[in-house]
């Protein structure tokens, strides 16, 4: 009998249950609907001992939704949360069928009056789920609590991720010079699928 390493079993579960959601949306009415009904839930962590290996990972795989594609290691993720200049957060997302992993990474830099997106990183496995909308949102409440007026972040081309050149346009930020910025009291929350675990 064949041995499995946790690893195959674990791609063997995400496959089956990729499997159920495809069913599910073919059975829903609208896309809106299989939203709606899909559970979605996500937490929001600061690094940790556990997340940081893991985010080194998505940060050196991750190409197509990657702002900056600035390729942090390891050490230098741990100088960062170990900084009082950022606020460095992971995201995973869960739903009625599974468990996606960690799946988002956002390091904010603190500036005078602003916090700039340092890196934005996300799985390219949950685009079009309203990830997002939902960091966006969470980020909008980071801002407020700590006394940010704005949000600033860049969009740095490369030949692969061309398909968040948009983002913050969509996210209602506004063109200035190079920077886009967001104006944190202004911001309106965004509608999103996802709740908050």
């Amino acid at each position: 009998m064949a041995s499995f390493s946790n690893e195959d079993k674990e791609r063997t579960q995400l496959y089956q249950d990729e499997t159920k959601r495809i069913t599910h949306k073919q059975e829903s009415r609208s896309e809106e609907e299989f939203f709606k009904n899909l559970g979605m839930t996500s937490t929001v962590k600061r690094f940790d001992e556990y997340g940081i290996p893991r985010v080194a990972q998505l940060l050196q795989r991750s190409n197509q939704f990657n702002l900056r594609t600035i390729r942090y290691f390891e050490e230098e993720l741990i100088k960062i949360s170990n900084s009082e200049e950022y606020i460095p957060l992971y995201l995973d997302l869960s739903d009625t069928y599974g468990a996606y992993g960690l799946i988002a990474v956002v390091i904010l830099q603190k500036q005078s009056d602003s916090l700039f997106i340092d890196t934005w990183a996300m799985s390219c496995r949950i685009l079009k789920r309203g990830m997002e909308e939902f960091i966006m949102n969470h980020l909008i409440l980071i801002a407020q609590d700590q006394g940010f007026m704005f949000i600033t972040g860049e969009y740095i081309p490369t030949a692969k991720n061309g398909i968040v050149k948009e983002l913050y346009s969509t996210l209602n930020f506004k063109p200035k010079n190079t920077i886009w910025e967001l104006e944190v009291e202004n911001h309106k929350e965004l509608p999103t699928f996802i709740a908050l675990k």
